[in-house]
């Protein structure tokens, strides 16, 4: 007990030290001291021949505006974010890499106003602030072993049996989520020549469970120390690069180890836990390349690096301090990422895919990077299956995964491997992420030919399985679904659904009309993807599909199963043609379902029995503050009537103000009254819904406050007073009044 308290000691002392620095750099989420300068294109020419001289007073760079505002702004130096690197300068080039430049200037200059000077500036693209990357808060709850159940386990790995997350048979008390990764193993377990790279914290290299399964750069590894044996700009790196102290070492931490060992600890090793793509002991798990690029560091940097030495898959379990934060020179370096990544003889894809941790703010709003379209987003579910309480959420989240609720119970986190060869639980979208990336690396190893990165995200956001009804106040907001480690790495077998044979009209109105079919099986994935229903007023062929109307219908149900679906926006007393195709998760479709018709009827009539014409409530406050009369409504048409109703009443309610208000008794006054005027803040006049339309009845709101803007009458509260609301109506059609609201004090 004693050893367990020491290391949790002084992982609490390494996140105080770590928020200390951070806070000595950052002001306000602000880097202080530098600002990014991206110059317009037509400058590349210039910028090639510029030589910056550094001075204090303001660097001198030959280009006057520049220097100009170098001057203003306190700047003293300016040089390439991304150096120049010969080999890789055309791409650069290309992504317009070599246009940003990094400006220092004192520590007394605001960044955020020197960076609008310089946009100001003719030769200048953007200019922007070098925003706070953090890790969200996270606890460390160590493991304790217990005993070893190996039984039904398909490596031999101790703790394998208590990662709940991988095969759920209920280790943390809960059950219902897993990413069904024993299934893939059946299938792959990893391949050597995919590298993933991991943004994050350092990654303990020399862990006795990841040690097998860490990139080593083998040109530095049997260089000469402090040189840069390889030509590729960094001095040592020989299992990645620490961009937070530039170095070639990284330090070994805990989130970036964390994270590492759920991509890729070693599995079968008889130690510890396993790897989702750790391989089956024989040397073939995906190897894990370590970016340390927190802490200040020009995090950009490391995209470059990564896809100039040979990753496909970048794994990001950082984010912004604030909503709507972003630095355009870090999207800039990751789109670097994904068109260049995999640009090298053998590699299993072309182009790199760039995944991301949504975040833990409980929150749906404009979260970067994950929010960026380009990056696939990744949202934490608890071990039952439910959305994570921290979990960010919306609808540009892209997959979910287990991350772990510890709101439950310690074990209820997802156990990996941390430093000094431990392994803890610790929860978090942080450690959903690395499952995704790890299953993006097990499906790159599984592959028949050399994949595109369009093709592998393709197969994680419909290698899923639906959590709609265990989140229903997040469909929609948690991506696809879960990730199913099993589905996510099937490829293509170019065997498209078979037809749908049943389609028929269940139901027919004036607008609209609900059709079914059954859902078809696919014989290598099981039911089709989505439907395409096509419907016309002439009779649909193979051939004219093209001018029908097109409706794409997600499915989520099972073959066999009954499927149905409500078409919306037709004509009446129109005869229409209904057919249907479907889609497996490739993009393979069926043919043509049976064709089906109907006609549209003339609509419903509404009509009231005698009883619900005229409604008359008489309520005895002694008794009761409720009244009731029940009214019916009658269709006496053939067409199916909706309808909704609107109270013409509401509850009468005293102003805000209105507080210890004594009713006053009719009386006359000698003299003048006085006249009290009492004056709010007004309030912009505001319409709820747009103007009715066709066929319909949109109800309208229309005020010019919220609260009293102004009160006229007499102040004495004692005598009686009268008042008056004035209301406008400019609709050229006029405005059917339901409803006048005013305050009365």
């Amino acid at each position: 007990m004693k050893s367990l308290y020491i290391r949790k000691l002084v992982l609490a002392i390494g996140l105080l030290v770590s928020v200390a620095a951070a806070a000595q750099t950052f002001k306000n989420g602000v880097k202080q001291g530098m600002l990014k300068v991206k110059f317009k294109p037509e400058m590349s020419a210039v910028l090639g021949k510029v030589k910056v001289s550094a001075r204090a007073s303001g660097f001198v760079s030959g280009l006057a505006s520049v220097d100009r505002t170098a001057q203003i702004t306190k700047a003293s130096n300016m040089y390439r974010l991304f150096p120049f690197d010969a080999r890789f300068e055309q791409k650069l080039q290309k992504h317009g890499l070599h246009l940003w430049y990094v400006v220092e200037i004192d520590n007394s200059t605001d960044p955020t106003l020197a960076a609008n000077q310089f946009k100001q500036l003719g030769e200048v693209s953007t200019a922007e602030v070098e925003h706070e990357k953090v890790l969200a808060p996270f606890s460390v709850i160590p493991h304790v072993p217990g005993a070893a159940t190996m039984e039904a386990l398909p490596f031999n790995d101790p703790l394998l049996k208590d990662q709940w997350h991988y095969s759920n048979s209920g280790q943390s008390g809960y059950t219902g989520m897993d990413v069904n990764l024993f299934s893939a193993w059946m299938t792959t377990s990893g391949a050597s020549n995919i590298i993933v790279s991991v943004h994050d914290q350092g990654v303990d290299v020399n862990h006795p469970d990841l040690k097998a399964n860490i990139w080593v750069n083998q040109a530095e590894l049997n260089g000469v120390a402090n040189v840069d044996d390889d030509a590729n700009g960094y001095v040592d790196d020989v299992n990645g690069y620490n961009f937070e102290r530039n170095r070639g070492a990284v330090d070994p931490q805990y989130h970036g180890t964390h994270v590492a060992g759920t991509v890729s600890a070693v599995n079968n090793n008889g130690i510890g836990v396993s790897g989702v793509a750790g391989g089956n002991g024989s040397g073939n798990g995906a190897r894990i390349m370590s970016l340390q690029i927190l802490g200040g560091a020009a995090i950009e940097k490391s995209y470059v690096y990564a896809a100039n030495n040979g990753a496909v898959i970048s794994q990001n379990s950082w984010g912004y301090t604030s909503p709507y934060y972003f630095d355009q020179s870090v999207k800039d370096a990751i789109d670097y990422f994904i068109e260049e990544a995999g640009d090298f003889d053998g590699s299993p894809m072309k182009g790199g895919i760039v995944i991301f941790a949504a975040g833990n703010s409980n929150s749906d709003d404009e979260w970067y990077p994950g929010y960026y379209e380009s990056i696939l987003s990744v949202a934490s579910l608890g071990p039952e299956g439910k959305r994570a309480p921290y979990s960010n959420f919306g609808a540009w989240v892209e997959v979910a995964a287990p991350g772990g609720d510890q709101t439950l119970n310690g074990k209820s986190g997802v156990l990996s491997t941390v430093p000094q060869g431990q392994y803890a639980y610790i929860q978090g979208t942080s450690m959903a992420c690395p499952h995704v990336s790890g299953i993006a690396a097990l499906a790159l190893a599984n592959r028949t030919k050399q994949l595109t990165n369009t093709e592998l995200w393709n197969k994680l956001v419909t290698g899923v399985v639906t959590i709609d009804e265990i989140n229903p106040d997040f469909v929609g907001k948690l991506g696809s679904g879960a990730i199913d480690a099993e589905l996510a790495i099937r490829n293509n077998q170019g065997m498209a659904p078979l037809s749908v044979t049943d389609l028929a009209v269940t139901g027919i109105a004036q607008e609209f009309a609900t059709i079914a079919w059954t859902v078809p099986t696919d014989a290598d994935d099981g039911r089709p993807n989505s439907f395409q229903l096509y419907y016309h007023t002439q009779p649909l062929t193979t051939g004219n599909l093209v001018s029908a109307t097109k409706v794409v219908i997600p499915n989520a149900i099972d073959a066999g199963e009954t499927r149905s679906f409500e078409v919306n926006g037709l004509l009446g007393l129109t005869t229409y043609y209904f057919g249907i195709t479907s889609t497996d998760r490739w993009g393979n479709v069926s043919g043509i379902s049976n064709i089906v018709s109907e006609q549209t009827n003339d609509g419903p009539a509404i009509a009231v029995d005698e009883n619900s014409q005229s409604i008359n409530l008489e309520i005895d406050v002694n008794n009761s503050t409720t009244g009731t009369h029940e009214i019916t409504i009658l269709n006496n048409a053939s067409g199916i009537l909706r309808w909704n109703h609107l109270m013409r009443h509401t509850n009468t309610s005293l102003a805000f103000n209105s507080t210890g208000l004594r009713y006053p008794v009719l009386a006359k006054r000698e003299g003048t009254p006085q006249i009290g005027r009492q004056n709010a803040l007004p309030n912009t006049p505001k319409i709820k819904s747009n103007e009715p339309v066709a066929m319909a009845f949109t109800p309208v709101e229309k005020s010019m406050s919220d609260w009293p803007t102004n009160i006229i009458g007499e102040t004495n509260l004692s005598l009686t007073n009268s008042a008056g609301a004035r209301f406008f109506v400019n609709e050229p059609d006029g405005f059917n009044l339901t409803q006048v609201r005013m305050y009365l004090k």
